[in-house]
Protein backbone atom coordinates (compact mmCIF):
# COMPACT_ATOMS: atom_id res chain seq x y z
CA UNK A 1 0.00 0.00 0.00
CA UNK A 2 1.34 3.24 -0.74
CA UNK A 3 1.17 6.54 1.00
CA UNK A 4 -0.99 9.22 -0.66
CA UNK A 5 0.78 11.30 -3.37
CA UNK A 6 1.33 14.47 -0.96
CA UNK A 7 3.65 12.13 1.34
CA UNK A 8 6.20 10.79 -1.55
CA UNK A 9 8.62 12.79 -3.40
CA UNK A 10 10.13 15.51 -0.68
CA UNK A 11 12.61 17.50 -2.53
CA UNK A 12 14.66 20.81 -1.38
CA UNK A 13 16.03 18.57 1.44
CA UNK A 14 19.63 18.91 2.98
CA UNK A 15 20.85 15.38 3.10
CA UNK A 16 23.68 13.45 5.18
CA UNK A 17 24.19 10.15 5.10
CA UNK A 18 27.30 10.02 7.72
CA UNK A 19 29.94 8.20 6.66
CA UNK A 20 29.09 4.55 4.89
CA UNK A 21 26.32 5.62 2.82
CA UNK A 22 27.04 7.43 -0.49
CA UNK A 23 27.02 10.76 -1.60
CA UNK A 24 25.46 12.26 -4.93
CA UNK A 25 23.14 10.85 -7.88
CA UNK A 26 23.72 7.25 -5.94
CA UNK A 27 21.84 9.02 -2.81
CA UNK A 28 19.71 10.54 -4.98
CA UNK A 29 18.35 7.69 -6.10
CA UNK A 30 18.06 5.38 -3.07
CA UNK A 31 16.22 8.20 -1.62
CA UNK A 32 13.68 8.22 -4.63
CA UNK A 33 12.92 4.46 -4.38
CA UNK A 34 12.46 4.61 -0.57
CA UNK A 35 10.07 7.39 -1.18
CA UNK A 36 8.15 5.60 -3.87
CA UNK A 37 8.00 2.53 -1.83
CA UNK A 38 7.44 3.57 1.68
CA UNK A 39 4.88 4.91 4.04
CA UNK A 40 5.80 7.74 5.96
CA UNK A 41 5.64 7.65 10.40
CA UNK A 42 5.07 10.00 12.54
CA UNK A 43 4.42 9.28 16.26
CA UNK A 44 3.62 12.31 18.34
CA UNK A 45 4.71 10.74 22.04
CA UNK A 46 8.26 10.91 20.55
CA UNK A 47 8.06 14.01 18.06
CA UNK A 48 11.65 14.74 18.21
CA UNK A 49 12.99 10.87 18.00
CA UNK A 50 15.26 12.07 20.58
CA UNK A 51 13.67 9.26 22.76
CA UNK A 52 14.10 5.67 21.72
CA UNK A 53 11.26 4.11 19.47
CA UNK A 54 10.61 1.62 22.65
CA UNK A 55 6.69 1.05 21.87
CA UNK A 56 6.20 2.20 18.16
CA UNK A 57 6.17 -0.24 15.53
CA UNK A 58 6.37 -0.48 11.93
CA UNK A 59 3.75 -2.68 10.27
CA UNK A 60 5.14 -4.47 7.52
CA UNK A 61 2.67 -4.60 4.40
CA UNK A 62 3.34 -5.99 0.69
CA UNK A 63 7.28 -6.81 -1.07
CA UNK A 64 8.02 -3.21 -1.98
CA UNK A 65 7.78 -1.26 1.29
CA UNK A 66 10.25 1.42 2.79
CA UNK A 67 9.05 2.33 6.33
CA UNK A 68 10.25 6.27 6.54
CA UNK A 69 10.02 8.09 9.67
CA UNK A 70 9.81 12.21 9.76
CA UNK A 71 10.60 13.67 13.53
CA UNK A 72 11.03 17.37 14.53
CA UNK A 73 14.59 18.94 15.05
CA UNK A 74 14.95 18.08 18.63
CA UNK A 75 16.90 19.04 21.75
CA UNK A 76 19.63 16.46 20.92
CA UNK A 77 21.91 15.85 17.86
CA UNK A 78 21.26 13.97 14.32
CA UNK A 79 23.44 11.20 14.93
CA UNK A 80 20.61 10.04 18.05
CA UNK A 81 17.70 11.13 16.04
CA UNK A 82 18.90 9.00 13.63
CA UNK A 83 20.39 5.90 15.69
CA UNK A 84 17.04 5.90 17.07
CA UNK A 85 14.86 5.46 13.77
CA UNK A 86 17.32 3.42 12.84
CA UNK A 87 16.81 0.57 15.43
CA UNK A 88 12.79 1.25 14.81
CA UNK A 89 13.76 -0.49 11.74
CA UNK A 90 12.83 2.57 9.50
CA UNK A 91 14.42 2.99 5.68
CA UNK A 92 14.61 6.73 5.83
CA UNK A 93 14.90 9.13 8.52
CA UNK A 94 13.58 13.15 7.72
CA UNK A 95 14.10 15.27 10.03
CA UNK A 96 12.19 18.88 10.10
CA UNK A 97 14.28 22.07 9.98
CA UNK A 98 13.58 23.86 12.75
CA UNK A 99 13.78 27.65 11.63
CA UNK A 100 10.12 28.50 9.94
CA UNK A 101 10.32 29.78 6.27
CA UNK A 102 13.96 29.08 5.67
CA UNK A 103 15.30 26.79 3.19
CA UNK A 104 18.13 24.17 4.85
CA UNK A 105 19.06 23.11 1.37
CA UNK A 106 22.76 24.91 2.70
CA UNK A 107 22.64 23.16 6.53
CA UNK A 108 25.04 20.58 6.88
CA UNK A 109 24.22 17.72 9.30
CA UNK A 110 27.36 16.08 10.65
CA UNK A 111 28.42 13.17 12.47
CA UNK A 112 29.56 13.68 16.46
CA UNK A 113 31.88 10.89 16.10
CA UNK A 114 29.18 8.26 17.41
CA UNK A 115 27.49 7.44 13.98
CA UNK A 116 30.02 4.78 12.87
CA UNK A 117 27.22 2.10 12.64
CA UNK A 118 24.79 4.34 11.38
CA UNK A 119 23.36 3.21 7.55
CA UNK A 120 20.65 4.71 7.19
CA UNK A 121 19.97 7.60 5.14
CA UNK A 122 18.79 10.85 6.89
CA UNK A 123 17.71 14.18 5.44
CA UNK A 124 16.67 17.56 6.42
CA UNK A 125 13.36 19.08 4.95
CA UNK A 126 12.14 22.50 5.06
CA UNK A 127 10.00 22.90 8.45
CA UNK A 128 6.41 23.95 6.76
CA UNK A 129 6.70 20.80 4.05
CA UNK A 130 7.41 18.80 6.91
CA UNK A 131 4.30 20.31 8.92
CA UNK A 132 2.25 19.37 6.17
CA UNK A 133 3.46 15.89 5.12
CA UNK A 134 2.38 15.18 9.45
CA UNK A 135 -0.57 16.82 9.07
CA UNK A 136 -1.35 14.89 5.79
CA UNK A 137 -0.65 11.67 7.83
CA UNK A 138 -2.13 12.16 11.66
Amino acid sequence: QRPPKSTQGVSSAASDVYKRQPYGSVLVKHIQLICQTGRLYYFPDNSDGCKSFDNASLSQEGDYYSPIVIVKDGKCNFVKQSKNIQELGAALAIILYHKPNENPEHFVMIDDGTGTNLVIPTMMINREVGLRLIQAIE
